[in-house]
């Protein structure tokens, strides 16, 4: 093993969260969004959720390998803003992974519960948290936005790579951030419902645009070592 190796299977990680993001934000509006309305236990393990839970958990799991990598190449303009970076990094994606893994995994038995009228007002409380690790997105959106934010700058003070690159970067902790605010604001349909257009609109634009062309963008550049 040696530091070539990290950054050609760092490069791969990235492109891998990138990729999972792209599906991620398809299958949701495709099978999610779009489908048919059904009742609470059906919708939780149906196809299009448990799909964009497992690419979650993926894509958190990608996630820490490729920010590894991708502070190991920028912390040289600013070691400490890098480090910066690299913890809000990690914890994004650790907390982004137990999103869709926690969901994945206690959907079938909350579903089950429902069958159960003793256990189905807790079921269903239990069913309108987006996840029970990671509730109203601070890792998922709010620590994966501020990473973003913070890599943007130093991005820009790292020789070969584009400023479109770092601006699309910027667009993109913009829109995490953006994305945070609507789901604690809206709080599953208790809170404020205008804020729902806030992840509705940005949401889509994060995970299939930006978010895809920052991650893959970047990855083909540590595979090609020009970072």
């Amino acid at each position: 093993m040696n530091n070539s190796s990290l950054m050609r299977w760092g490069g791969l990680a990235s492109i891998g969260v990138g990729l999972c993001s792209l599906l991620y934000g398809i299958l949701y509006v495709a099978l999610v969004v779009l489908a048919p309305k059904v009742d609470t236990a059906t919708s939780l393990v149906s196809s299009g959720i448990q799909i964009t839970n497992l690419l979650l958990a993926l894509s958190g799991l990608f996630g820490l390998f490729a920010v590894i990598t991708i502070f190991q190449r920028v912390s040289t303009g600013n070691e400490g803003w890098a480090r910066v970076a690299l913890w809000f990094g990690m914890f994004g994606a650790l907390l982004g992974g137990l999103h869709g893994w926690s969901d994945l995994v206690r959907n079938p038995i909350l579903a089950a519960a429902f069958g159960q009228t003793d256990s189905a007002p807790a079921a269903n409380l239990l069913a309108n948290l987006p996840s029970s690790v990671d509730p109203r997105g601070i890792g998922t959106f709010a620590f994966t936005g501020v990473f973003f934010l913070v890599l943007a700058g130093l991005l820009r003070s790292v020789n070969g790579i584009p400023g479109r690159l770092a601006s699309a970067t910027m667009l993109g902790g913009v829109l995490l951030e953006i994305i945070f605010i609507g789901t604690v604001l809206y709080s599953g349909g208790d809170g404020i419902a205008v804020a729902r257009y806030l992840f509705l609109v940005a949401g889509p634009i994060q995970s299939v645009i930006v978010g895809p062309i920052v991650y893959i963008w970047l990855g083909m550049l540590l595979r090609q070592g020009i970072t």
